[in-house]
């Protein structure tokens, strides 16, 4: 996944998936000095929200959007 994408699923609050789990994105930042971004994210288990983590640009590349049927 792009960057920009993340965005969008940040802003509508739909699902990403990656390594067979549903993640949300909640947040990202700008890290200082270097022009890359963290993105904050929250598993998703059955519809209920998990811990929180904080992945780079390189994790998010190998996150996919969910697809509609």
């Amino acid at each position: 996944m792009l960057y920009e994408e993340a965005i969008q699923a940040e802003k509508t609050g739909e699902l990403v998936s990656m390594d067979g789990g549903w993640y949300r994105i909640l947040r990202h930042k700008k890290l200082a000095n270097s022009g890359h971004y963290a993105f904050v994210v929250q598993q998703q288990t059955l519809g209920i929200p998990r811990k929180k983590v904080e992945i780079d640009e390189q994790t998010l590349a190998c996150m996919r959007r969910k697809q509609c049927d």
